[in-house]
């Protein structure tokens, strides 16, 4: 690719980068619809790039090289804007491979925001449940232009209190419940030890025997 000179040119305002339709079309439908029917781009040979600056679209091109571009490593830096310009041109290899690496990525409202508008489910889920989960630690001021997306982030924090809350009141009951066996068999304990006093103290020792085994027996069952 790198012998034939490029026949057309993606226009970023006054920018502009040369590039080759051939290798556009060939990963992207977008690309092939535009290149084929009989647009202005495809008369002209030049189109304009409203999704991306000139330096992101210039990462994304040479991702789509097939064989240098394979070397091109999707990172923290780059994988928010290759996933919005991979999504826009239907290149769902790439699409793919920034969702995987979003994925390990630290969550934010506006990747939240991105997924969204990228039509990921999935992805946009995982990010509104890991910005519910800890809520203090994220801006969700760019969330107030999506209402819906504050609206289903506030209702899954939500749901986050009432699942704390229930875990709170069973550890309650689950300390109340040592708490009573504790006391009880504190009283067992105390009540064992009289009878022991009783029963050494009493004249008639069979009398004795008998009324300390019918209550050594209802102390049992205290416990």
């Amino acid at each position: 690719m790198s012998t034939v000179d490029p026949d057309a040119v993606a226009v970023f305002g006054e920018e502009e980068l040369p590039v080759h339709s051939l290798l556009l079309r060939f990963a992207s439908p977008f690309f092939e619809a535009m290149f084929v029917n009989k647009m202005a781009e495809s008369k002209h040979r030049r189109f304009d790039v409203h999704i991306a600056s000139k330096e992101e679209f210039q990462v994304f091109y040479d991702w789509l090289h097939p064989v240098s571009g394979r070397d091109l490593a999707i990172t923290l830096g780059n994988m928010d804007a290759m996933l919005r310009i991979s999504n826009y041109y239907q290149v769902q290899s790439l699409v793919d491979r920034c969702v995987g690496e979003l994925r390990c990525a630290p969550p934010s409202a506006e990747r939240l925001i991105l997924s969204f508008n990228c039509g990921l489910t999935d992805l946009q889920e995982h990010f509104a449940d890991s910005i519910a989960a800890a809520i203090d630690d994220f801006d969700l001021s760019p969330l107030k232009a999506h209402p819906d997306l504050l609206l289903d982030v506030t209702s899954r924090i939500q749901s986050v209190f009432r699942g704390q809350k229930k875990r709170l009141q069973e550890q309650i009951a689950e300390l109340e419940d040592h708490r009573s066996k504790r006391i009880r068999a504190e009283g067992a304990k105390q009540a064992l030890r009289q009878l022991q006093v009783i029963s050494f103290n009493s004249c008639d020792g069979i009398q004795a025997n008998t009324w300390v085994d019918h209550e050594v027996s209802r102390i049992r069952n205290m416990l």
